[in-house]
């Protein structure tokens, strides 16, 4: 089903979850050994929604090495003091929900049912909370996020914000200017192939 760009803009009208399936773990080590598929762990609350947060329900998320590394190396007494965490930082979906005090900008790009692309933070959101996107649901905030372009599938989408984010970062900092010759070493990875396209411009 195509997510419509047109939706109720009064949270009051969603039929939102009090739970959601989401993977999780509780323990430090690799992803196959402490992953674990909770049916019923609590979603976002959308009343919970800071100004520039949505709330997102999520068709696809993408998984990073870098996750990998932030759950093996986990402190097991942080582990013992939260509850069971959600891993995962990069996510397309849908826009579930708006902030009650949402500015009219924020409504106008972001109005329930578009059909975005994005990452929550994975230092505050992922490491220190736990509140991944290998879930149904996820919070970001309005700056992590961009309208999905109707020509990217889902799928593809899931995978385009850290890459995207880390090539545009790259090409930035070298201060790259037209004329310039640029060699990309791994040019056939995600971020690779963006830069690539990115020095093109």
């Amino acid at each position: 089903m195509t997510p419509s760009s047109s939706a109720p803009a009064d949270n009051s009208t969603l039929s939102l979850p009090k739970t959601m399936k989401a993977w999780t773990y509780t323990k430090a080590g690799s992803p196959l050994e402490t992953l674990q598929l909770s049916t019923d762990h609590p979603a976002p609350s959308a009343s919970a929604l800071s100004s520039t947060e949505l709330l997102i329900k999520v068709s696809f998320s993408s998984i990073n090495p870098s996750m990998r590394l932030v759950m093996s190396g986990c402190p097991t007494m942080l582990l013992q003091k939260t509850p069971p965490r959600v891993p995962e930082f990069e996510f397309s979906g849908v826009v579930a929900a708006l902030p009650v005090n949402a500015d009219a900008a924020l409504r106008a790009e972001f109005p329930p049912g578009t059909a975005v692309l994005g990452l929550n933070d994975p230092v505050i959101d992922v490491v220190r909370k736990g509140h991944g996107s290998l879930a149904e649901y996820v919070v970001a905030t309005a700056e992590n996020l961009i309208r999905k372009p109707e020509n990217v599938s889902f799928e593809e989408a899931a995978g385009v914000a850290v890459a995207a984010c880390t090539a545009l970062n790259l090409v930035t900092r070298a201060q790259v200017r037209s004329g310039d010759k640029v060699l990309i070493n791994g040019g056939s990875s995600g971020t690779g192939l963006t830069a690539v396209q990115l020095v093109k411009v």
